[in-house]
């Protein structure tokens, strides 16, 4: 009986856990983006996705039980213009994730591109740093885009910036 009772305390305990990680990360969220000073940001040159280049800039990526030098253009098909919002989440695994909605200029932009290279990576390149090259295998039409939490990939303090910059670019518009 008082195994059961735990159990059934223990997921009170749990769900409550959850709804309260939402609130204190919206809060914790919404104050950190309006204490942002935006020249901080723009300290790095590469934000957003790029496209793959053999005589762009190269980067290193660790991977599970590799490692990948890949290069990417100078310029990207998508930045923090077209990024409309961002949420924290957690994949099918219960791995931390970025979510992504992109604005409509933006699903635009990505379905066309997804769609005309199906068989190729994309860089998601963040603080000039390669956070993932995933392999395109179909057209993304809906807007919405994932960042997965890799090796090395610090999802929390991703999180904050691309508040920050998103919130920086909409002060600017």
């Amino acid at each position: 009986m008082k195994q059961l009772i735990s159990i059934f305390l223990i997921s009170i305990l749990c769900s409550s856990c959850s709804i309260y990680q939402q609130i204190s990360d919206s809060y914790f969220s919404s104050r950190v983006v309006s204490e942002t000073n935006c020249n901080e940001l723009k300290t790095y040159e590469y934000n957003g996705f790029y496209e793959p280049s053999e005589n762009g800039k190269e980067f290193e990526k660790i991977n599970d039980n590799y490692f990948e030098k890949l290069s990417f253009e100078n310029k990207p098909i998508l930045s923090f213009v077209e990024i409309k919002s961002v949420s924290k989440s957690f994949d099918n695994l219960g791995h931390k994730v970025i979510q992504m909605t992109l604005t409509d200029a933006g699903r635009e932009i990505f379905k066309v591109y997804t769609a005309n290279n199906v068989g190729n990576k994309i860089g998601m390149i963040f603080r000039d740093k390669l956070i993932s090259a995933p392999l395109i295998n179909s057209e993304i039409p809906g807007g919405k885009v994932q960042i997965p939490s890799g090796n090395d990939v610090d999802i929390d303090n991703l999180y904050v910036y691309m508040l920050k910059a998103i919130e920086c670019n909409n002060r600017n518009k």
